[in-house]
């Protein structure tokens, strides 16, 4: 028939093949990937906040939806049309309205924590303590400094967030037993127990004594089950590994490029040996893919804050 022949004259009118719907899943689910739950949290948030939810919503909104996503462009409900990761964020938004209120409670609380941080800046810092300070850990240039600490609890323990230039300056690459602790580009999370008085947070806790650090403690946030529990475990050889685009990396898959990074600092890896096989590398995991640093750059050691 007439139609027959258009369809045939049209390949854009043509039913896509198995391979091809395949691929665009890929696609998209790697879209998916790569939409940063800074980004997201973004698109909750709007003009309302512009620097977005904190970062513990940020994770949670971001590992609700990828799961939500993954699912769903697996039984193929978004191949006839094609849609964007945002425009399936906000199908995903549509269906979660629960998510809605939540991030709404969230900003709202953290602006009540914006304004009560900045009425209390002008009085002095407590030093942090968890137990007396133990004299195992030799003093250290008693510069006066303060260290950003972000404390996080849930219902089964609790982590002391430091960045990783504090660390390597306090000397704790070494000491900790990583029992617990997490890491991330952007900090190391030292895991807090109240019946181990030598667990790694108590360890950083007692360098800043000795070092004669004081805490500026930001507020604590609590949480039923935190994303913390699945972030990447401490790993000593990792430690001040800043990555960047173009380094190279060992992979438990083999040897990879880093390609892109998003604005919450998740990655794209290319391997070598098979330039199409891509992985994205999440912020919160980004260690545990790592085997080897074969060219990047390590944070170093500042000689005046030991």
């Amino acid at each position: 028939s007439r139609q027959t022949a258009a369809d045939a004259a049209n390949p854009a009118s043509q039913q896509p093949t198995g391979a091809e719907l395949a691929a665009r899943r890929h696609a998209l689910m790697l879209d998916v990937d790569l939409l940063s739950p800074n980004e997201l949290s973004a698109l909750l948030c709007g003009d309302h906040m512009p620097d977005g939810a904190p970062a513990e919503l940020e994770a949670e909104i971001h590992r609700q939806f990828a799961t939500w996503a993954h699912g769903r462009i697996h039984e193929g409900a978004f191949d006839h049309p094609q849609l964007s990761s945002r425009e399936l964020f906000l199908q995903f938004c549509a269906s979660h309205p629960s998510l809605i209120e939540k991030t709404r409670i969230a900003i709202d609380e953290s602006l009540r924590r914006r304004r009560i941080e900045g009425a209390l800046n002008t009085a002095p810092s407590s030093p942090a303590r968890l137990s007396p300070p133990r004299d195992d850990i030799p003093a250290a240039d008693p510069s006066p400094r303060r260290i950003a600490i972000h404390p996080f609890r849930d219902e089964k323990g609790g982590w002391l967030k430091v960045s990783h230039q504090d660390f390597i300056d306090l000397g704790l690459a070494g000491l900790v037993s990583g029992e617990g602790s997490k890491m991330t580009p952007s900090g190391i999370y030292l895991a807090f127990d109240e019946a181990n008085p030598r667990c790694d947070a108590q360890r950083l806790v007692d360098a800043m004594e000795a070092a004669g650090r004081h805490a500026h403690c930001h507020p604590q946030i609590e949480s039923r089950e935190s994303q913390i529990r699945s972030y990447a475990s401490y790993f000593a050889p990792l430690v001040g590994y800043m990555p960047k685009i173009g380094d190279t990396l060992k992979l438990v898959e083999g040897i990879a490029r880093i390609e892109a990074k998003s604005p919450n600092g998740s990655w794209l890896a290319v391997f070598e040996k098979a330039k199409t096989k891509q992985r994205a590398l999440s912020s919160g995991r980004f260690y545990d893919f790592i085997e080897e640093v074969i060219t990047g750059d390590f944070l170093q050691a500042n000689p005046a804050n030991p």
